[in-house]
């Protein structure tokens, strides 16, 4: 799921109905299950993509440090035009891979979603108090 996918549903998710305050209250709690469960999903997500980079930094390591193997040949790897590299060097290549980059960007992709979802579900766990407020407010005008 994109970034814009989440926010375009808590657009239109986070709009609470002032005549059906009493609806509302259950809503929250659907809500809830909707977002605490695509939190869940990205988290495992991010999670797999961290295993990933443990790897592919690992493969990227042994790729520059002791050459070409057989596997990497058929993943399109070229060493750079220097040949293999010495330990020192190691990191300036690594953080310069375009494999490394890509994946370490869909990392931030999945780290900035949880972090919406997470936001999204605590404004829903106070969404209950502030709609007994509206509640309570529109007793309190009503004179009762």
């Amino acid at each position: 799921m994109k970034y814009e996918e989440i926010c375009d549903m808590w657009d239109k998710d986070s709009k609470v109905d002032m005549t059906k305050l009493g609806q509302s209250t259950i809503y929250c709690a659907q809500l809830h299950s909707k977002y605490l469960r695509l939190l869940l999903i990205e988290k495992k997500e991010l999670r797999q993509l961290e295993a990933k980079m443990k790897i592919l930094k690992l493969e990227k390591t042994e790729f520059l440090l002791y050459g070409p193997s057989k596997e990497t040949q058929q993943k399109g790897w070229v060493l750079p035009p220097k040949g293999n590299i010495i330990k020192v060097e190691l990191p300036l290549y690594l953080e310069a891979d375009h494999d490394i980059i890509s994946l370490s960007l869909n990392i931030g992709a999945c780290q900035e979603k949880i972090y919406a979802l997470e936001s999204i579900l605590k404004t829903i766990n106070s969404m209950g108090y502030n709609i007994n407020a509206a509640i309570d407010y529109q007793k309190f005008m009503g004179g009762g």
